[in-house]
């Protein structure tokens, strides 16, 4: 889309109703449009060698339009998963009113718990470090009609997750434009 942030919040006025427009299409056609999956990937120095790409950590930067979708999507999707009690009581992670001290309390609690009942206490924590890469696509889109996200909705998601291509950007150089797999 090509339009940047700053002029879509300076315009909102006048904006909002086509970017609803837009958003509504998208949601009646189950079809995530093709020029709103394009992201630039900026690389931006960590820590360490410059010269190991490791220790670079990618942005992706993608156009306004598609971030506003996006909120939408997860609106709605997060709606009904909530309204449809799918997510689990002791996730934390992306949930409204729940955060990372409510997860630590909850282990914290069960600790005393059991400790005051005389039973060992086991914690494993994870960190999975790149999840969303790891995510078979196929797999979470049976995961979501499974919940119940079916018809277009799951169509949209579909199209939201397939055809998406990138570049780099590194100063002011751009690579050819590469599609994404999952």
């Amino acid at each position: 889309d090509n339009i940047p942030v700053k002029v879509i919040k300076m315009a909102k006025d006048n904006l909002c109703l086509p970017i609803a427009h837009i958003c509504n299409l998208c949601i009646t056609s189950g079809i995530f449009p093709k020029s709103l999956k394009k992201s630039i990937i900026c690389p931006i120095y960590k820590s360490g060698n410059k010269d190991q790409i490791a220790n670079y950590r990618p942005i992706s930067l993608l156009p306004a339009l598609s971030k506003i979708l996006e909120k939408v999507l997860n609106s709605r999707l997060t709606s009904y998963l909530e309204r449809n009690h799918i997510l689990s009581t002791n996730q934390y992670g992306f949930r409204t009113n729940k955060s990372t001290e409510d997860a630590v309390k909850a282990i914290i609690d069960d600790i005393t718990i059991n400790l005051d009942k005389n039973q060992k206490c086991l914690g494993v924590f994870l960190d999975l470090a790149k999840a969303f890469d790891t995510v078979s696509i196929p797999i979470l889109l049976a995961k979501l009609e499974s919940c119940g996200v079916r018809g277009l909705p799951l169509k949209l998601f579909e199209s939201y997750l397939s055809d998406r291509t990138q570049s780099v950007k590194i100063l002011n150089f751009t690579s050819t434009e590469e599609q994404v797999t999952f």
